[in-house]
């Protein structure tokens, strides 16, 4: 269990350190114009495809009960934009537009709120694997 966790940070923190970019004049890779909002619903599809497709993580996940599911895809999602929040007010990364106040916090949840619509959404819609069945509780 606590490998799991251990796994689940790390991959969350790689995610929102690859989402976001660095602190220089000119980054070494333009993915183009990526608003906030589209990189909180890539970040939640994601997510949600890490804990579906990752052996052992799909398994251990898949044998949760469903309002359990909810609730660690929302702790993580949760996870991941403090992070990048509170990442951003410390100055370790840089987001275009987004300066460390209160109207900043709130737009933080919103991308929190499309990050979850967006998770739910493509894990619903992925294919499940024969082993993650097995395992899943009804």
């Amino acid at each position: 269990m606590k490998q799991v966790f251990k796994i689940v940070m790390v991959l969350m923190l790689l995610l929102f350190l690859a989402a976001c970019s660095p602190v220089v004049e000119e980054p070494l890779v333009r993915l183009g114009e990526l608003t906030q909002e589209s990189l909180a619903v890539v970040a939640g599809g994601v997510l949600s495809v890490i804990f579906s497709f990752v052996p052992g993580l799909n398994v251990w996940f898949a044998a949760k009960p469903e309002n359990l599911k909810r609730i660690l895809m929302a702790f993580y999602l949760a996870v991941l934009v403090g992070a990048l929040f509170g990442g951003m007010c410390l100055g370790i990364f840089y987001i275009t537009g987004a300066v460390c106040d209160q109207i900043t916090a709130i737009q933080f949840i919103y991308l929190w709120m499309l990050a979850a619509v967006s998770n739910q959404s493509i894990y619903s819609l992925t294919p499940r694997l024969q082993r993650v069945e097995a395992a899943k509780i009804d």
